[in-house]
């Protein structure tokens, strides 16, 4: 029989029904007890070479001899000729495992002739409305293809459909739609399912603390509002706030704000003063500078005046001040 190793991911009854079916093939093949143990001999092998413990192996001989091993004896298989003769005729009217197929096919096709006689009555009589409750079966032409899922073959699909494709080209097979599938097993699931990180990865990193002892039992002094705040934030703290720390802290912003008021009144008085000497002595150097500005706009319309009452005569410019508006009149 054909013998899987024993790491392989198969369900568990898979390795015992191969050990069973082996015996009991070479109990029917063997004639005498010593060919018998030949057989036995090579299987045990057979076993120990695809991985099978040895002790594994021993227990499912011990269930396939049953009641053919005295119950004194120590080794789980049959040392005597009439103990092996016994167990081999009463296994050999038994029908293998190809005989009870054929004989459950046979009676399939028994049940299915008369099924067959029944539904042709019934179909002769309701035709009309079968036609109207049957469904298009969408897997009609369909090909199913299965096989045991190994990470190693994660491409075979590709590579079935396209040697599929290559081998059926211009045929009726490529008429079928061909699915290709794996069936999961439990040492499978681990395989396609993604992990999630260790534990230690998703606790959240604890942020730096100056409070490292509880305000319920400390009785210094309780921290600052600047010790509380930190990059205009607030340091998420594990304390717990009692009456006790809102008072403190409430009291220790009214302390500070009069500290603010007592040093920032007078610091804010001199800056006023000093704002006001500033614009004083501003408003005194524009005012002086616009007197002068007026003066001379004062005399330059007078020049301007004797300029034009003298123009025929030029030798009486004397009493004109700025030499820009002489100039002006000699021209």
């Amino acid at each position: 029989p054909c013998v899987v190793p024993f790491i392989s991911d198969h369900p568990r009854h898979v390795f015992s029904n191969i050990i069973q079916a082996a015996l009991l093939r070479a109990v029917r093949y063997s004639s005498t007890l010593d060919i018998f143990e030949k057989e036995r001999c090579a299987i045990r092998l057979m076993l120990l070479y695809n991985g099978y413990p040895s002790t594994y192996i021993d227990i499912h001989f011990g269930k396939f001899f049953g009641n053919a091993i005295s119950q004194s004896s120590m080794i789980p298989f049959i040392d005597n000729e009439n103990q092996f003769l016994i167990m081999r005729s009463r296994l050999l009217p038994r029908p293998s495992v190809k005989e009870r197929e054929t004989q459950h096919r046979i009676a399939a096709v028994r049940l299915n002739e008369e099924t067959k006689v029944t539904n042709d009555k019934e179909k002769r009589t309701t035709i009309t409305t079968m036609q109207k409750q049957n469904k298009a079966n969408k897997f009609a032409n369909t090909l199913f293809l299965h096989y045991t899922h190994e990470k190693r073959l994660h491409r075979m699909k590709r590579e079935i459909h396209k040697i599929f494709s290559e081998t059926f080209q211009g045929t009726l097979a490529m008429d079928l739609r061909l699915i290709v599938g794996h069936r999961n097993h439990r040492n499978t699931g681990h395989e396609l399912v993604q992990k999630r990180p260790p534990p230690t990865m998703l606790k959240p990193i604890p942020l730096p603390n100056r409070l490292n002892m509880s305000l319920n039992f400390y009785e210094g002094p309780f921290p600052s509002v600047d010790q509380v705040y930190h990059n205009e934030r607030i340091i998420p703290s594990p304390l717990t706030i009692t009456d006790k720390t809102c008072e403190y802290i409430l009291s220790d912003v009214v302390r500070q704000s009069k500290m603010l008021l007592g040093f920032g009144i007078p610091i804010i008085t001199i800056l006023l003063c000093l704002m006001l000497i500033i614009r004083s002595i501003c408003s005194k150097y524009y005012w002086k500078k616009d007197e002068q500005q007026t003066e001379n706009l004062q005399q330059d319309s007078k020049d301007l005046k004797q300029v034009i009452i003298h123009q025929d005569e030029p030798e009486d410019l004397s009493v004109v001040i700025n030499p820009k508006m002489k100039l002006l009149a000699t021209i």
